[in-house]
């Protein structure tokens, strides 16, 4: 039997998943027919952090529904053992030292090392960082780390 294949999920996609957004449902069922889907720590803590501290009354409430509603759709969130965390933050501070992603964009960073690190085939993410990054340099990072680099597919 072959080896399952992860998919890792961003926010802004776990969002348009949400409100029903017809090309992120579509890009859901065509994965799903040889993915299974995850969300990292990280963009499950965003999440919570909007849900809980954003000014805007709709991004609460839609933060509050996509944390109620993910599990429902088969997304999974496995969590990453201790130490994993800690490679994660070594990777993203890595991937911001040698100016392959913006100072100021850490979380970004950390999203694709979480999804390196669950094995990920595909990282579908709204983050420009990611995307603008060289996938050389990303992936030669990655790789230095011992995980493969996921195929960044951007979903904007």
């Amino acid at each position: 039997m072959p080896e399952p294949q992860f998919v890792a999920l961003d926010v802004k996609f776990l969002a348009d998943l949400e409100i029903g957004y017809v090309p992120a449902q579509g890009k859901f069922d065509d994965l799903n027919r040889s993915f299974y889907f995850l969300v990292t720590s990280t963009p499950l803590q965003e999440l919570a952090d909007a849900q809980l501290n954003s000014n805007d009354e709709m991004v609460r409430d839609l933060s509050k529904f996509v944390l109620r509603d993910y599990k429902l759709w088969g997304v999974l969130d496995p969590a990453l053992a201790p130490a994993y965390n800690g490679v994660a933050e070594i990777i993203a501070s890595t991937l911001i030292s040698k100016g392959i992603i913006p100072d100021d964009q850490i979380d970004d960073g950390l999203v694709i090392a979480e999804a390196a690190l669950h094995g990920c085939k595909r990282l579908v993410t709204h983050r420009t960082s990611l995307r603008d990054a060289n996938f050389g340099n990303l992936s030669r990072i990655l790789f230095d780390h011992s995980v493969v680099c996921p195929i960044i597919d951007f979903f904007a």
